[in-house]
């Protein structure tokens, strides 16, 4: 019998791996900038970059903090 030195030995693992998952089309930016629209506007600028600015009902951004409680 051999001693072997655990350093010295190779292990070959092979895995076998298989996903399945729904894909979910992306949305177009004018569909999501019409699903948000009462909140946000939306604009793409032409190098890509997506510029969105948040609006209370058109007007300006209007933001509070609320308790809820008895």
């Amino acid at each position: 019998m051999t001693d072997t030195n655990p350093s010295d030995t190779i292990y070959v693992l092979e895995f076998e791996t298989r996903v399945t998952a729904t894909i979910l089309p992306t949305p177009t930016f004018d569909e999501y900038s019409e699903q948000f629209k009462d909140f946000l506007i939306l604009d793409r600028r032409a190098d890509g970059v997506l510029l969105a600015q948040a609006h209370t009902r058109g007007d300006s951004t209007k933001l509070s903090v609320k308790t809820t409680g008895p």
